[in-house]
């Protein structure tokens, strides 16, 4: 995943980013039914701990093939702590879990909140 994201964010400011998707997987991403795959992210401080870990859900426009890219924009929600944070952007498969904790690392950005 590859991202532009703001250096600064006010406190509880909602954007949207746009995200460059590649599946690189042996498997469709799918964009609807029982367990759908959403972009997300996650909010952590610098000492390590998560000011949010469950973040804001942005559906996939369609479902994704392997070897398939697609940009597409996802909402962010800045967390209401201020200060120095690292944003995590990455994808959730719901009912299944986290791609950044089953070994496809989140792009992670450091974001000023103001």
């Amino acid at each position: 995943m590859s991202s532009i994201a703001p250096q600064h964010l006010p406190l509880h400011h909602v954007i949207s980013v746009e995200a460059k998707l590649t599946n690189a997987s042996g498997q469709t991403w799918g964009s609807t039914g029982q367990c759908p795959v959403h972009l997300s992210c996650h909010w952590q401080a610098p000492d390590d701990t998560w000011l949010e870990f469950d973040g804001e859900r942005t559906p996939l426009p369609r479902d994704l093939a392997p070897g398939e890219t697609l940009r597409h924009y996802l909402t962010i929600k800045a967390p209401p702590q201020p200060g120095p944070a690292r944003l995590h952007l990455t994808l959730v498969q719901e009912g299944v879990g986290w791609f950044d904790q089953h070994g496809c690392p989140a792009l992670i950005i450091p974001v000023d909140i103001q």
